[in-house]
């Protein structure tokens, strides 16, 4: 049986954890009441009301939220408002690979790097390793979602509906 209070007291220490982890904190409040919610999306109003925030705050949390991909917005025909929830496109992976970010990260270190006189300088070392890691990571995450979906899938076939 769901205990709203501990859902609370986990959304919370939760996005305290994210917060820690310099995402911004009422989004990480946002994101982790729309992921525990038992509707499938919530108006700001809903997101106000759960955790005792001003509209205002509501309005730039979703604002960060869906531009980064990680809720999307529902419009309500002939209504001002919209409801938020968990993207169809498990939110994870539309973060991590959505619009090529790690991509653009490699070609913006390419120009600090021309800036700095090239890899053969300090600080233009450490700017060739960030690069090289970021490439690394771009080329990689395509092939650990992979994995991800094949493990989510077979534990999925293991659910008995």
């Amino acid at each position: 049986m769901r205990d709203e209070d501990a859902v609370r007291q986990f959304v919370e220490r939760m996005s305290h954890q994210m917060a820690e982890w310099n995402f911004p904190p009422m989004a990480a409040r946002v994101l982790l009441t729309v992921m525990t919610a038992e509707e499938d999306a919530l108006s700001a109003a809903d997101l106000s009301q759960r955790l005792n925030a001003s509209s205002g705050s509501i309005s730039g949390a979703v604002r960060h939220l869906t531009a980064i991909g990680m809720i999307h917005r529902e419009p309500v025909p002939g209504s001002r408002r919209d409801f938020y929830g968990i993207s169809d496109d498990t939110w994870w992976e539309a973060t991590l690979t959505k619009g090529n970010r790690l991509q653009l990260v490699v070609e913006a270190i390419e120009e600090g790097l021309e800036a700095l006189g090239g890899p053969e300088t300090r600080p233009g070392r450490t700017l060739a390793e960030m690069r090289d890691f970021m490439a690394f990571c771009h080329e990689e995450i395509p092939l650990l979602l992979d994995k991800w979906r094949a493990r989510r899938d077979a534990s999925l076939g293991d659910v008995v509906p």
